[in-house]
């Protein structure tokens, strides 16, 4: 096989039938080369998909609180909510006032 064959071999399995028809005495070779490609590169797929899941387990596993440490978390912040002692807390923001009296059917302020 010529490079041209090899170059359309790996770009896709259709133009790879596309060069089967142009060469019939070679077209069982350009098929199954074209199927070794495609299922390699099915392969490669297959194993970067297992690696992203594995790498994000490891990363849910060492970065995100534990259920315990969350559960802490949540009571810590519900104390400083009532009890008001956080430090970073912002003053309570007052109603706007209306500029004029709302009519029915209008949604002014």
């Amino acid at each position: 096989m010529n490079s041209d064959v090899q170059n359309q071999l790996t770009k896709s399995f259709s133009s790879a039938a596309d060069s089967a028809t142009q060469y019939p005495q070679h077209a069982a070779r350009i098929t199954a080369g074209a199927k070794d490609w495609f299922l390699a590169g099915a392969d490669w797929a297959h194993t970067a998909g297992i690696i992203a899941i594995l790498l994000g387990a490891v990363i849910a596993y060492f970065l995100f609180h534990t259920k315990d440490r969350e559960l802490q978390l949540l009571d810590q912040y519900h104390a400083e909510d009532t009890t008001g002692s956080s430090p970073t807390r912002r003053p309570a923001r007052s109603q706007p006032t209306l500029r004029h009296q709302a009519r029915p059917g209008y949604l002014t302020r």
